[in-house]
């Protein structure tokens, strides 16, 4: 029961933007209707919470490792239970090897079989004007 509209989705896990494991049940609070008509007296509030059992023991959060090296992000995350799924470089103006970053993201839910894909600096080509000049001719 809450002061939203009945069938109103209060609470979702995993929150919006991150990808969601297509066996992993995502979890929902939905208001409801209160069961009883609201007595304008002064009591103990009634909270009625519904938890849905899915495989929450295989499910973990998924760490942070933008900023990192690649090789300390891959560290990480095999320590944490997560593989490191595609690998995109481009050129950037952080040192090479750096993690920009990470899909799904930092804080999203994720089981260990959804591999974490990484975005990583490269060294940026040193392609001067006069060098573009001579391969357009």
């Amino acid at each position: 029961s809450s002061r939203a509209s009945p069938g109103t989705v209060l609470h979702q896990g995993p929150r919006a933007g991150c990808i969601a494991n297509p066996v992993i049940p995502v979890d929902l609070v939905v208001s409801r209707q209160p069961t009883e008509p609201e007595i304008s007296s002064v009591r103990e509030p009634e909270v009625s919470l519904e938890v849905s059992e899915s495989l929450k023991a295989e499910v973990k959060e998924v760490p942070l490792v933008v900023n990192m090296h690649l090789d300390e992000a891959t560290e990480v995350l095999k320590r944490e239970g997560f593989n490191v799924g595609n690998i995109l470089e481009t050129a950037s103006r952080f040192s090479p090897g750096t993690v920009l970053s990470q899909n799904p993201k930092n804080g999203c839910f994720a089981g260990p079989e959804l591999p974490v894909d990484l975005v990583v600096s490269k060294k940026r080509s040193r392609l001067t004007l006069r060098r573009l000049a001579r391969l357009r001719r």
